[in-house]
């Protein structure tokens, strides 16, 4: 009689922006204590702290796409959690690259609908809105403005949607506004699911349910579900069809933004259920 074990599917970790690895160690000794033998892959970009705040997104991108791609263990797919900006990235690994391929994506309070404020809605403690905030949207939305910072390619400026379009480096493309990329699409459609954690306590990412793929419209006075997104209306990138497949999850992590990754009880009871086999 033939017995075969069934392996639990493994794990990819992706930090923060001004973080490192050791900032999810944590969150990787959780899940471990949680799911018997897992393979948890820790993921860095560049040298952690000031690569995920001064390099261009779409290097690091490629920084994640490499580190999933020299780990023989996660060739034939794996599930991922992504702490801030770690679940941009990894939103972007999954249109972008998705070989191998992310099966499960699960965010924690991650900047999935762009990050803007500053007119109206208060910026929070954190530095980058201050500093993004002193520069004309048109030099944000320049080849300098978009390779200065990581976080220029995911600032959406409900003030200046053409200039997004046209100049956002990363973003606007995810989003499939300009010219619609089928790939994008069929690999975003082609999750298990998505399990995205935010919470209107977060106090840095801004709108806070950007964590949902909620976003601004016209102007930083009107926060807007992801459902009210003409890009989610029209499917450009295949939320609505995931979502309408019963396969997009929000939930209220009810915490402040740092504390999402410091919450043993958030990671064990809320998220392992989701990297669980």
């Amino acid at each position: 009689q033939l017995i075969i074990l069934h392996e639990q599917t493994p794990i990819v970790l992706m930090h923060g922006i001004i973080n490192d690895i050791s900032h999810m160690s944590n969150i990787k000794r959780w899940i471990e204590e949680s799911i018997e033998g897992v393979y948890i892959k820790n993921c860095e970009v560049g040298n952690g702290i000031q690569d995920s705040f001064w390099m261009p997104m779409n290097e690091q991108i490629k920084e994640l796409a490499i580190c999933i791609q020299n780990d023989v263990k996660l060739a034939n797919g794996f599930y991922a959690l992504g702490y801030s900006q770690g679940g941009y990235l990894l939103r972007a690994y999954l249109e972008q690259y998705n070989n191998p391929k992310l099966k499960r994506l699960i965010t924690l309070t991650s900047p999935l609908g762009g990050y803007f404020c500053g007119r109206h809605y208060p910026c929070g403690t954190y530095l980058l809105p201050d500093f993004l905030n002193n520069l004309a949207p048109e030099l944000i939305y320049s080849d300098f403005g978009q390779n200065l910072a990581g976080a220029t390619a995911y600032w959406r400026d409900p003030y200046n949607m053409d200039l997004f379009e046209d100049y956002s480096s990363n973003l606007a493309a995810l989003d499939n506004i300009k010219n619609k990329n089928e790939t994008y699409f069929k690999n975003f459609v082609g999750l298990e699911k998505l399990v995205m954690f935010g919470s209107p306590k977060d106090g840095a990412i801004c709108p806070w349910n950007s964590a949902w793929f909620g976003a601004f419209i016209d102007s930083d006075e009107s926060l807007r579900e992801m459902e009210d997104r003409d890009e989610y209306k029209n499917d450009l990138f295949g939320l609505r069809t995931l979502n309408e497949a019963g396969k997009v999850f929000r939930f209220d992590s009810g915490l402040e933004h740092a504390h999402n990754m410091q919450d043993e009880n958030l990671i064990k009871v809320k998220v392992v259920p989701h990297l669980k086999d």
